[in-house]
């Protein structure tokens, strides 16, 4: 961020408060900027009250000025403030952001997930969204509904929910 120096500003000697005419401080200083004062002296800034208040330390110790050429110096705070914010956004969305990997794409992303792609593949470990029936040569039965996987399993619908499945006829002494 450049120097400040729009505007002027009436100080007094031995006070803390800067006032400002024709000036912006919100928008174009922050505390811990540097303060030039049109004394030549270097304040720290320390209270931004207004966009024509600040206040500063030490007090001013030049002579008082009513209407005096100034500026507003940003000084190192700024990168570790910049620093302690990137750090907090990366300890918060670190993980989230490393699994978009490098593109953000949805390719990209199942990539870094090695989650199942569209097609063909052995590594589904969930069937919650399925909507295709898998074959009975993939472990399924190849049908939507109960009737026709009993059907197409080579079961008997005995009646009204229940089937042969599971059932065991023999002749003869029961085994064991």
């Amino acid at each position: 961020m450049p120097w400040y120096k729009s505007g002027t500003v009436s100080v007094t000697q031995n006070s803390n408060a800067v006032i400002g005419t024709n000036t912006a401080f919100i928008a174009n200083s922050r505390v811990g900027d540097g303060f030039r004062g049109p004394d030549g002296g270097w304040y720290e800034v320390t209270n931004i009250a207004s966009n024509t208040a600040m206040s500063i330390a030490p007090n001013y110790q030049g002579a008082t000025n009513n209407a005096g050429g100034y500026a507003l110096a940003p000084l190192q705070g700024y990168v570790k403030d910049s620093a302690d914010a990137l750090r907090a956004l990366v300890n918060q969305f670190g993980s989230t952001l490393a699994v978009l990997g490098t593109s953000g794409t949805r390719e990209g992303v199942r990539g870094a997930l090695s989650a199942a792609a569209s097609g063909n593949n052995g590594d589904i470990v969930s069937l919650s969204g399925l909507t295709t029936a898998l074959t009975i040569e993939q472990g399924g039965t190849g049908k939507k509904t109960a009737g026709e996987a009993i059907q197409a399993l080579g079961g008997v619908r005995l009646g009204a929910g229940n089937s042969s499945i599971g059932t065991s006829l023999f002749s003869g002494a029961p085994p064991g």
